[in-house]
C-alpha cells in the first residue's frame, strides 16, 4: 500500500504544471488636471467601479487585445483566466492573468491592461483617464519537481504514519 501511495503522489507532483499569476496595475482617475493627483480614495469613482471592471473584462477588450498583440488564446479563454479587482481605498485596479507559461501570461496580462486602460479612457460620458501604472513582471520560474526526493519524503511520512497507528493500536489493545 505504501509503495502505491508513494508512486501516485510522486506521479501527481511530477505531472502537475505550475500556474503563474502575474499582475498589472491600472490607475483610473477622473479627468487629469494640471499634474496628476495623488492616488487615493475617489468617492465619485467608487460608484462606477463595477462598470469599470465589467468594461475592462469585456469581450471587446479581449478581442482587441488578442488581435493587436497576436495572442493565441480565444477571447473566452482570456476572460476566464483574467481576474480584475479594485484595490481598496484607491483608484487602482489589479488585473491578474493565470497561465502555465510565465512569460506568455505576463505578456497577456500586460496586453489586456493596455487595451482595458485605453477603452476606459475612451468610455463616453465618464471623463475617465486610465493609465497602466505598473506593468506585470515575469514571475520567477517554479522549481522543477524532484520526484525521487518527493517520493522518499512521502515514503518516510507513510512509514511514520503506519508506525504511529501500530503503536496506538498496541496501546489500545493492552488495556
Amino acid at each position: 500500500i505504501a509503495a502505491i501511495i508513494v508512486t501516485l503522489v510522486s506521479l501527481a507532483m511530477f505531472l502537475r504544471e505550475p500556474v503563474y499569476e502575474p499582475t498589472a496595475r491600472v490607475w483610473v482617475v477622473r479627468e487629469l488636471r494640471v499634474g496628476p493627483p495623488a492616488p487615493g480614495p475617489d468617492t465619485a469613482l467608487t460608484e462606477t467601479t463595477p462598470a469599470m471592471v465589467r468594461l475592462a473584462s469585456s469581450q471587446p477588450v479581449a478581442n482587441e487585445a488578442g488581435q493587436r498583440f497576436e495572442l493565441q488564446e480565444s477571447s473566452a479563454e482570456l476572460r476566464d483566466n483574467l481576474d480584475i479587482v479594485r484595490v481598496p481605498d484607491t483608484t487602482f485596479m489589479d488585473l491578474t492573468y493565470r497561465g502555465t507559461d510565465r512569460k506568455k501570461a505576463t505578456r497577456t496580462v500586460n496586453a489586456l491592461a493596455r487595451v482595458a486602460s485605453e477603452r476606459l479612457s475612451e468610455a463616453g460620458g465618464k471623463n475617465l483617464t486610465a493609465i497602466v501604472w505598473e506593468r506585470a513582471k515575469v514571475p520567477p520560474a517554479a522549481p522543477k519537481p524532484t520526484p525521487l526526493r518527493n517520493g522518499l519524503l512521502t515514503l518516510v511520512g507513510v512509514w511514520t504514519l503506519y508506525a504511529g497507528l501500530t503503536l496506538a493500536t498496541m496501546v489500545v489493545l493492552r488495556r
